[in-house]
């Protein structure tokens, strides 16, 4: 029996159709499967935001058009008592977290700062990465509004220290927060 070059060619080339095809449905597939995990992250995203918009409209918090910068601005007569009541909310924040607080300091701001009335805080505090993120969530989905402008971790077990827990590591953090101020009445 006499094999054929043109009919092997002719087999391997409906083969390697037939694997394309294949792989190609395959690809689809994958691909698809990837949109449905996004689409159903977001789709969660929004359920998430959608109950929370409803929880702040319910507890009677000041909506748009309704004094709605009293909720992102940090009340006060003046610049130092309104850094005063930033410097307050971010030590409680760093305490209720477990986090153990080094200082605080205010960071003077020009006068023709182009944001407005920014309050900067530069805070130094001790805490293991789970009070960290804590902290750090907490910092920013608070209101009055907090920005985290920069942040610095450093870890006692690279540092060297022999006293250091691998498994849990106590974290130094020097951050510095933003936050606003509207003049007003205290």
């Amino acid at each position: 029996m006499r094999i054929d070059s043109r009919q092997v060619g002719a087999v391997a080339l409906a083969g390697a159709l037939v694997v394309a095809a294949i792989s190609w449905l395959a690809w689809g597939w994958l691909a698809r499967q990837a949109v449905a995990e996004r689409i159903a992250v977001q789709t969660g995203q929004i359920a998430h935001l959608d109950r929370r918009l409803a929880s702040l409209e319910a507890d009677g918090t000041p909506q748009a058009g309704e004094g709605a910068p009293a909720a992102v601005y940090f009340p006060g007569a003046t610049a130092p008592i309104a850094a005063a009541a930033v410097q307050r909310t971010v030590d409680g924040i760093i305490d209720a977290a477990g986090g153990r607080l080094i200082e605080s300091q205010l960071l003077p701001i020009a006068e023709a700062d182009p944001d407005g009335h920014r309050i900067d805080l530069r805070t130094s505090f001790e805490a293991t990465i789970e009070s960290l993120q804590a902290i750090l969530f907490e910092i920013e989905t608070r209101r009055p509004i907090m920005l985290v402008r920069s942040l610095s971790v450093r870890s006692f077990v690279a540092a060297g220290r022999n006293d250091a827990d691998v498994d849990d590591p106590v974290l130094q953090v020097s951050l510095v927060v933003a936050a606003f101020w509207e003049p007003g009445e205290e």
